[in-house]
């Protein structure tokens, strides 16, 4: 693995083939911490979605590759605090120094499995959700509810709700979170001094195991 370069090479054991070699935009050992991570991937989305620009980060690879654990993180120690929780922390910090302006931030947790939309945070966990599209903002969950979310309410407390009515919605069902697609959604509007100069999201896709 070489960080610098962003490329990994893999050799198969006891092989008298050459090692192969992949380049990628960015690479990550073992050593990583989400903190360093989240400044290379996650710090210039946040801030573009913070000028006007929609951003996204997709989560996708083998179960047990660390997919969770890169978007969630833990609390403890505050290094390996995951991907969501440094974001919402990053769009509060450039809220509060942001000058004679106002903005409101909200945020929605559902879940998808077997093409079945379900919210983590509504009142009914297991109801059906469905897509919708308008010919103003799009295509759009119709249902799906939505939370103010200030400084001193951490989005880690709804991220923290939304995870257990997941596992208690696996166990009644009896389906494996591993096929399950997680979405962090976050709306970012600016009121002041303009109301709605823009309504930016923020999402953050955490995919099913893939399986090779």
């Amino acid at each position: 693995m070489d960080g610098g370069r962003g490329s990994c090479e893999i050799s198969k054991p006891k092989s008298k083939d050459p090692p192969k070699s992949f380049t990628f935009d960015g690479a990550y050992f073992t050593d990583s911490t989400t903190e360093q991570i989240y400044n290379d991937i996650g710090y210039p989305l946040v801030d573009g979605v913070l000028e006007g620009y929609n951003g996204t980060i997709f989560a996708y690879g083998q179960t047990g590759c660390g997919k969770s654990f890169s978007m969630q993180g833990i609390t403890d120690p505050a290094t390996q605090r995951g991907i969501i929780p440094r974001a919402f922390e990053h769009i509060f910090e450039n809220i509060q120094v942001a000058e004679n302006v106002k903005y409101l931030v909200r945020a929605s947790y559902l879940e998808i499995y077997n093409e079945e939309i379900r919210d983590l945070l509504g009142k009914d966990h297991k109801h059906r959700l469905d897509l919708k599209e308008h010919p103003d903002k799009g295509v759009y969950i119709k249902g799906l509810s939505s939370f103010s979310v200030l400084p001193f309410f951490f989005p880690s407390t709804l991220l923290k709700t939304g995870m257990s009515f997941f596992h208690k919605f696996a166990e009644f069902f009896s389906t494996s979170g591993t096929k399950t697609i997680i979405l962090t959604h976050c709306s970012i509007c600016k009121l002041e001094p303009i109301p709605q100069i823009f309504a930016k999201f923020c999402d953050f896709f955490l995919t099913p195991g893939s399986s090779l």
